[in-house]
């Protein structure tokens, strides 16, 4: 248990990010900043990426550029973090030390908190425990004091000083009580008090630990040690449900240590189920112990056989655990009275004088006893019990010393020791569970040795069996009526059984007892055929037979689904006085059985039968709920509420009141009285806030909500309702949709609207969903099932024009953005020409021209760019339009004559907002002939003048050109440029993909998927993310 909780110094780099700048605002490359900024922003951005090789080279490039910049020290202080960070813990010790030495450093408190980390890494816990003790106190007031103080508690656990290891901890929680490293400190005080065998205290930090933080990272080590100290105080239940908890963290401790507890417990077969997994997987640690376990949980399960099978692959293959698993195949041998093989294998196991001997030596006596080898079993006994005295850690248990005493006496016996044995006997505590054996076999030695008066007595104490049938028919009668007081119903039926199959039975009324007590023992046992029978026996036999024997005579037909008959058993009942308990209760029954098969017509005038007979309070609770039940199903809703809200007023405490109130506001919902139910609703949901209809009752409220105009309060609760199947319908998904939509929750709306037309496809408004959530999807970058969902919608026959020609807009726009330009162009062309919009027109046909440009289609793309200039020459798409021609004829190969009109474009446009553009151009045409070294010129032209996303494009660009030269680790550090300089995040997914890529071509896989990663987190709605899930995807699957 002493494993690090892994409290790494998170090492910040906002010191270095501060010194570059004027503001409180980090720079970009939007805004002016010098090579050597540059140079440390780069390396500030690669460390925070966690790429900690680069971020060094950075670090060292600077120093050796820069060796005198005012940000040396720093970034020397960098270069030593980054050795941190690379595991190059004796480097970074060295420079941090260096560093120290510098009177003018001024992050020394940071430096000496992480200089203490890195000999923790090390396990040089000495030179750890003075640099936090330094850092204590000279650095109390650093913000880096409290790392340092949880740090220092660890170092302490793991130099075994557990009482300073707890001081420490205890006075951490008390300055830093608030701390977010205060679950840490409290996890090392248990784990210290655990270690000065002060259980109690440490599970009581554990739970403290575990009740105030949720999702700790050492959660599954601190639930493991909270159930340790239970299971030191021996409370194995709770220990389990912790284990519980630990295997659906850590499902190997969590189902070793539960298997383990449920066999302590005596749950053997909840053991082996529990274990069973665990032991079949081959590349778990825990593997070997769990398979001997379940060895051990199926013997005691009196699974020999499969047992068997496993101990003996144990044995065979687990060296460590041979000797263990032997002994349990003694065991197993023992269970199935394989005596002579168990004796074999116990005699070789003594051979190496185990810790175990006191246990192979009472079962190799067991084992020579029942080979009727009598005479060395009471030797082997003999010196078990003189062993056993001699063992004081751990003492034997007085169970096995009364066994071991009896056994040893019946081999006396057998041996015709008669007085020995019974000297033995008389040693059999009277609480033992052999004491009665031991009273048959003291009563046997007397018999035989002559002494009669004496094993009379002895018999005596004992239940005796009549001789003459009538004694043993009402001795048996009396066998079963104890049986049956102490619920053993299965016994019961055994000893009545003899008494009902005889004729005396129907001729004697004291021994007619016995059909009655058997009718219910059957009842109890669930048999209720069989019950029936021995019952409708006992009500023929007996002129009047009393209302218990009627009821359960009825209760006994109408679990065997004989409801005619059982109709007829509460009729007859029925018509005993009513103030009898029983009579009221089939009067319940009845009414009961009668609503079940459809006849509430005829349950109506029982149930007030038996409220007449005023019957007790729990009848009558039950009675009005059923009768509140028929009025509801009779569509009577205020009826109904009324009986409900009768129940709920005369009995609160009763266990249906709660129900009750529920279906009160049920019954006033159905009659239209939307505001009493969400009142009755509330008040339901305050005084049951975990009733069986907490989460119908919610429900009720947001639909009763949405019919009242609360709208505001009916996202809320039709949230509720929606993730609940049994309350979910179009409407309310519609309506939760349309909620959500209008409190700017796109997300939550879009996958409203997904869940919408999944469960409706073709529901009243799956039409106008669609068109909705195309709008919204594209809104969120989700272009391909934005673009699904417009098509769905576009198909539809009845889509009205006005619906149609937006979703065919916005579905142009998702083709394009999903590169399928002929569908885009078709798309946006079919808009041109039925819209008469002048703002969305002009772009409507700019976008068709480049996406058949992009279709190869330059004739066709000419065109609408034709028609855009001609209509719109003012428009401001125009200068793009014109430059779009250098880009149509890069994009047929042309490259050459694309760089031309380009070049032509600088010479008309020499100030125009588009000269960037030109030039990166130019750029694209030179990388396209392989021109790598001129197209990178150009790319910095861009960079140089320019910070707008073609800058980040042209840096994206730089790093494809090395990338194109195979030259994958230069290729990799420009591509991540593009996310640490600039903030456009079209350029910085692709420059993650790509770097990905890079990553992947050098082998670095978890660089590779750490791009990724990025990709699909900080840039969750752009394109790329996607292609950065299959990436990682496959990249799984690879691994695999």
């Amino acid at each position: 248990m002493a494993a690090h909780v892994g409290l790494v110094l998170r090492i910040s780099t906002v010191w270095l990010l501060a010194a570059l700048t004027a503001g409180p605002t980090v720079l970009r490359a939007q805004e002016e900043m010098d090579a050597a900024g540059k140079k440390l922003l780069a390396a500030s951005g690669y460390y925070d990426r966690g790429l900690y090789k680069p971020a060094a080279q950075e670090f060292a490039e600077f120093l050796a550029q820069y060796p005198k910049h005012a940000q040396a020290t720093n970034a020397r202080y960098g270069l030593a973090v980054c050795r941190y960070r690379l595991a190059d813990y004796g480097q970074a010790a060295k420079l941090l030390g260096d560093l120290l030495k510098d009177k003018s450093f001024t992050k020394r408190d940071e430096a000496l908190a992480v200089l203490a980390h890195c000999h923790i890494q090390l396990k040089q816990y000495e030179p750890a425990l003075a640099a936090l003790d330094e850092m204590a106190s000279r650095h109390s007031d650093s913000p880096h004091f409290p790392a340092a103080a949880n740090n220092r508690i660890q170092v302490l656990y793991f130099m075994g000083r557990k009482d300073r290891c707890l001081a420490a901890a205890q006075q951490f929680l008390a300055k830093f009580p608030d701390s977010g490293l205060a679950p840490a400190a409290r996890y090392y005080e248990a784990l210290a008090l655990a270690g000065l065998d002060r259980h109690e205290e440490a599970a009581a930090s554990l739970q403290k630990l575990l009740g105030e933080k949720a999702n700790l990272p050492f959660e599954g080590e601190a639930l493991l040690l909270w159930g340790q100290c239970l299971e030191k105080q021996n409370k194995l239940a709770e220990a389990c449900e912790l284990y519980k908890r630990l295997a659906r963290i850590s499902p190997s401790r969590g189902t070793y240590s539960l298997g383990l507890a449920l066999y302590r417990m005596g749950k053997f077969a909840d053991s082996a189920a529990a274990l069973r997994p665990l032991a079949s997987k081959s590349d778990d640690p825990l593997q070997a112990q769990a398979r001997l376990q379940l060895g051990l949980s199926l013997l005691a399960d009196k699974k020999t056989s499969d047992a068997r099978a496993l101990l003996k692959d144990i044995a065979a293959g687990d060296t460590a655990r041979s000797a263990a698993a032997g002994y349990a195949l003694a065991q197993c041998d023992i269970a199935d009275s394989k005596y002579e093989p168990a004796l074999a294998i116990l005699d070789k196991l003594l051979q190496a004088k185990p810790a175990n001997s006191i246990d192979l030596l009472r079962d190799r006596a067991f084992c020579l006893m029942k080979l009727e080898k009598y005479d060395p079993a009471a030797a082997a006994y003999d010196a078990y019990r003189q062993a056993a005295r001699e063992q004081k850690d751990p003492p034997v248990q007085p169970d096995d010393l009364a066994q071991a005493l009896y056994h040893h006496a019946f081999c006396l016996h057998k041996l015709g020791k008669y007085e020995a044995s019974n000297t033995l006997c008389q040693q059999v505590p009277a609480d033992s569970a052999l004491a009665t054996s031991a009273g048959e076999l003291t009563a046997e030695n007397f018999f035989l040795l002559g002494k009669n008066d004496q094993a009379a007595q002895a018999l005596a104490r004992m239940a005796q069996s009549a001789t003459s049938e009538p004694q043993k028919l009402r001795y048996a009668l009396r066998l079963g009526q104890c049986a049956y007081l102490d619920k053993n119903f299965e016994q019961a039926v055994g000893h009545l059984k003899t008494v009902v199959e005889s004729r005396q039975a129907a001729e004697d009324p004291a021994l007619r007892e016995a059909l009655f007590l058997m009718g219910d023992c059957l009842l109890q046992l669930n048999k209720p055929e069989e019950a029936a029978k021995v019952l409708d026996r006992y009500c023929k036999l007996s002129k009047t037979p009393r209302d218990e024997a009627l009821y359960k005579l009825a209760a006994a037909q109408a679990r065997a689904e004989d409801f005619d008959d059982a109709d007829k058993t509460l009729q007859r009942l029925a018509k005993l006085p009513a103030d009898s308990p029983w009579v009221q209760r089939g009067l319940l029954d009845h009414a009961q059985i009668l609503y079940n098969r459809k006849q509430a017509k005829k349950a109506a005038p029982v149930l007030a039968a038996l409220l007449a007979a005023k019957p007790a309070d729990d009848l009558h609770a039950q009675a009005l709920y059923l009768q509140g039940w028929i009025d509801f199903d009779a569509r009577s809703f205020d009826s109904a509420a009324a009986k409900f809200a009768s129940l709920a007023g005369q009995f609160p405490k009763h266990a249906l009141a709660g129900d009750a109130r529920y279906q009160q506001a049920l019954a006033l919902k159905e009659a239209g009285k939307n505001e009493q139910a969400v009142a009755l609703l509330e008040g339901y949901l305050k005084d049951f806030p975990q009733g069986a209809h907490a989460q119908n009752a919610r429900q009720l409220i947001g639909a009763s909500l949405a019919q009242m105009g609360k709208g505001d309060e009916a996202v809320k609760r039709l949230s509720a309702m929606a993730a609940d199947r049994s309350s979910v319908s179009e409407q309310v998904l519609y309506q939760l949709a349309w909620a959500q939509r209008r409190t700017d929750q796109k997300d939550a709306a879009a996958a409203t609207y997904r869940r919408m037309l999944t469960e409706y496809a073709d529901g009243k408004m799956a039409i106008a969903a669609r068109a909705e959530l195309g709008d919204l999807l594209l809104a969120l970058d989700k272009h391909a099932e934005a673009a699904a969902v417009l098509e769905q919608c576009l198909a539809a026959k009845d889509v009205e024009p006005a619906l149609a020609l937006g979703a065919r807009y916005r579905l142009g726009a998702c083709y394009a953005k999903l590169d399928q330009h002929d569908k885009a162009a078709a798309a946006f062309l079919a808009f041109a020409e039925a819209s008469d919009d002048a703002e969305m027109v002009p772009s409507a046909l700019y976008q068709a021209a480049v996406c058949l440009a992009q279709c190869n289609k330059f004739a066709d793309a000419r065109k609408p760019l034709a028609t855009l200039l001609a209509k719109y020459p003012r428009h401001e798409l125009t200068p793009a339009a014109q430059l779009k021609l250098g880009e149509v004829l890069a994009e047929t190969g042309n490259y050459e004559p694309s760089a031309e009109a380009y070049q032509a474009y600088l010479q008309k446009f020499p100030k125009g907002k588009f000269v960037h553009l030109a030039q990166f151009g130019l750029g694209w045409s030179l990388e396209n002939r392989k021109q790598y070294d001129q197209a990178r010129a150009w790319y910095q032209k861009v960079i140089a003048a320019h910070n707008g996303p073609t800058a980040a494009r042209a840096q994206f660009q730089i790093g494809e050109t090395y990338l194109a030269q195979q030259d994958f680790e230069k290729a990799a550090a420009e591509l991540l440029k593009v996310d640490i300089v600039y903030a456009y995040p079209e350029w910085s997914s692709r420059a993650l993909l790509e770097a990905g890529t890079a990553f992947r071509q050098l082998k670095q896989f978890d660089q590779a998927r750490q791009q990724w990663t990025l990709c699909t987190t900080k840039y969750k709605d752009r394109p790329e993310a996607a292609l950065a899930r299959k990436y990682l995807d496959a990249l799984a699957k690879e691994s695999k």
